[in-house]
């Protein structure tokens, strides 16, 4: 969000800051809570349920 007040200076030419069509989306989800237990991003490979880099899905184990 923060970088959607930077005005000219941001670097996105995408809306940022919103999960909608359109929108720039880097988005991970984690399957448990790591604010609650950090140790959860040790292990990307079993607990990050989907990527998204860019709008693309680039890992997906939700089926």
């Amino acid at each position: 969000m923060v970088t959607a007040l930077s005005g000219l200076r941001c670097p996105y030419r995408a809306e940022v800051g919103r999960i909608k069509v359109g929108a720039a989306a880097d988005l991970l989800l984690v399957k448990g809570n790591p604010l609650e237990d950090l140790s959860i991003i040790a292990d990307p490979e079993e607990n990050f349920v989907m990527i998204m880099q860019d709008g693309k899905v680039v890992k997906n184990r939700t089926n």
